[in-house]
């Protein structure tokens, strides 16, 4: 395995073992959702069956787009009385 795949592979592991959201999200951001497919069922092979039998939860922006923070807007009438 090379050192790029060992690194994802000990990511993924790790993060299946011990959930966390933004870990999740930064996996599917950076591999991008095809990569991150295609690279979890490369490494869900070398996991054994306890661990494999759950899976992966990769994070998708179709499914579950990430919220959009938007800018407040002053509203008109805030802006009337400051004037």
């Amino acid at each position: 395995m090379s050192e790029p795949d060992k690194r994802w592979y000990n990511l993924i592991k790790h993060n299946f073992q011990n959930p966390d959201p933004a870990t999740t999200r930064t996996l599917g951001t950076v591999l991008g959702l095809a990569n991150a497919q295609i690279k979890v069922e490369a490494l869900s092979k070398r996991l054994t069956p306890e661990e494999t039998a759950v899976g992966f939860d990769v994070y998708c922006e179709e499914c579950d787009p990430a919220p959009v923070v938007k800018k407040h807007r002053k509203s008109s009438d805030a802006r009337r009385e400051r004037r």
